[in-house]
C-alpha cells in the first residue's frame, strides 16, 4: 500500500493552479529580492529565507491575481489566522513600496514621484553621508526597460553616473 497522494487540479488560471494537496504553482512571475542563502530581516523583524515574486498587474493577470488571493484567504481562515497586515501578506500591491520609510535618512532628497492611483508610485530620492558617499534610488522596476525609449530617464541616469564618476576622480 502506498502513502503517495494523489495531486489533483482544483482550479487554474492562466498564471495559477492550485492543487488538491495545497500546492499553488505560479507562473510567469519575476523573482525578486532573493535570500536563500541566509535569512534577513527588515528593521526588527526575526530574520526568514524570503523571496518576492513580481507579477504583472495587466488584465491578463487579473483572474489568476484574484484566483491566489482566495485561496490565501482561505488557507488562513482554515488556519484561523488573525489579519494580517497589507506589507506582510503574500499577495499585495507593490505599488507603496520603493518610497521612503521611518528608516530612511532624514535629510533624504525627494527628486520625483510616480503618481500611481491611491499613492503609488515609486519615489527617486538623493542622499549624501557624512562620509562623502552619495545614494541615487530610482525605486522604480521600469527605470532600466525605460532607459532607451524614455529621453528624460535616460538623460537623468547620464547626469547621475557623470556626477558620480566626477566624483570619484577628484582627489
Amino acid at each position: 500500500m502506498s502513502d503517495v497522494i494523489e495531486r489533483k487540479v482544483v482550479k487554474e488560471e492562466s498564471h495559477v493552479i492550485t492543487y488538491s494537496d495545497s500546492t499553488i504553482l505560479v507562473k510567469e512571475v519575476r523573482l525578486s529580492y532573493p535570500h536563500f542563502d541566509k535569512p534577513w530581516a527588515l528593521g526588527g523583524d526575526k530574520p526568514k529565507y524570503s523571496m518576492t515574486g513580481l507579477m504583472p498587474k495587466t488584465p491578463a493577470y487579473a483572474k489568476s491575481k484574484a484566483l491566489l488571493d482566495a485561496v490565501i484567504q482561505k488557507v488562513a481562515a482554515d488556519k484561523q489566522s488573525p489579519s494580517l497586515p497589507a506589507s506582510q501578506r503574500f499577495v499585495r500591491d507593490g505599488d507603496e513600496t520603493d518610497k521612503r520609510s521611518s528608516s530612511a535618512p532624514p535629510d533624504t532628497v525627494l527628486l520625483a514621484k510616480g503618481t500611481n492611483p491611491d499613492n503609488g508610485g515609486a519615489e527617486v530620492v538623493y542622499h549624501e553621508n557624512a562620509s562623502g558617499g552619495a545614494v541615487f534610488s530610482a525605486g522604480s522596476i521600469t527605470w532600466i526597460p525605460a532607459l532607451f525609449p524614455d529621453a528624460h530617464v535616460s538623460q537623468i541616469t547620464r547626469n547621475v553616473l557623470w556626477r558620480f564618476l566626477a566624483e570619484t576622480h577628484q582627489t
